[in-house]
């Protein structure tokens, strides 16, 4: 799972009130993936990747950028913290390219899992999942394709075969948004 787990952990803290988080309750294990930090000048708490273990890491970012997470904190329609495996990202990106004729690398087709998935899409955008099928097709989403540069199409050929083993094993990819678990079928 990418780096947008980890946003899940971040919050608002009054400018100056905390200096370093004191403990985790006791559920999070030690050996915990990331660590915590204050940022002052956007006023909040910013998990930081121990590791990146994702293939969607072209980046190589182990934490969101303070500022971008104090905006998506302040925006008025809120946030949800969505977390993929790889294996979707990587349904996607072969899906984009067979669609579009366009390459993805991971970190965008990570981005784009939603749109490729209508179930998933539609339990995102909650609270307009309840809106009726009529509502629903006079609402616009914008996603920004911006491709990425570290990608080639033998990688493609290679999420096949990953796709074709995963397939195998389970019928759905478990997604989290917002902590709770959600499963799409493959």
């Amino acid at each position: 799972m990418g780096l947008t787990a980890s946003i899940t952990l971040a919050r608002s803290i009054p400018k100056g009130s905390v200096r370093e988080i004191p403990s985790f309750p006791t559920n999070i294990p030690l050996d915990t993936p990331y660590t915590v930090r204050i940022n002052e000048e956007h006023q909040v708490a910013v998990p930081y990747m121990h590791a990146l273990t994702s293939r969607a890491a072209s980046l190589g970012a182990t934490s969101p950028a303070p500022g971008v997470v104090r905006m998506a904190l302040n925006h008025a329609g809120g946030i949800k913290c969505v977390s993929i495996p790889d294996e979707l990202a990587m349904f996607t990106a072969r899906g984009f390219a067979d669609e579009h004729k366009f390459l993805l690398e991971l970190a965008c087709s990570t981005a784009m899992s939603p749109a490729y998935r209508h179930a998933l899409f539609w339990r995102i955008l909650d609270p307009m999942s309840e809106l009726s099928v009529e509502e629903r097709q006079t609402k616009n989403v914008i996603f920004v394709v911006c491709g990425g540069v570290k990608v080639a199409s033998d990688e493609l050929s290679e999420y096949a075969q990953i796709l074709d083993q995963a397939a195998e094993l389970e019928r759905e990819w478990k997604v989290v948004c917002n902590g709770t678990d959600i499963y799409v079928q493959k």
